[in-house]
């Protein structure tokens, strides 16, 4: 049921480097959510998840949470909405607004 409530939200199911099975979801931004497990063997499930919003790239980690650290007791939809939050938020250093000009110096929009 889980898997189905992330499919709505634009999630899907993908296998990562080294085999891990998780659910991604890709922002226009270039941001991306993964969710899987604590291991990553498996997909999440509502006592054993994992969720990392990453900025342009995997090095670049703007958001995690796991079931294991989760001091507030937030469920796994909790954490994905959050996650969901903050890569529609991120915006890309090489963005530009709807006239070309980069984000950081735009005064048109």
């Amino acid at each position: 049921m889980i898997h189905n409530i992330l499919q709505a939200q634009g999630f899907q199911s993908e296998i990562g480097g080294g085999g891990c099975q998780l659910l991604s979801c890709y922002m226009e931004s270039g941001a991306f959510i993964w969710a899987t497990c604590l291991d990553g063997g498996g997909l999440p499930s509502a006592s054993n998840w994992m969720v990392c919003a990453y900025g342009e790239d995997i090095g670049d980690i703007i958001f995690e949470l796991r079931s294991d650290q989760n001091d507030d007791r937030l469920s796994l939809s909790q954490a994905i909405a959050i996650a969901l939050d903050v890569a529609h938020d991120f915006e890309s250093v090489d963005a530009t607004c709807r006239n070309g000009n980069p984000i950081a110096q735009c005064d048109c929009c």
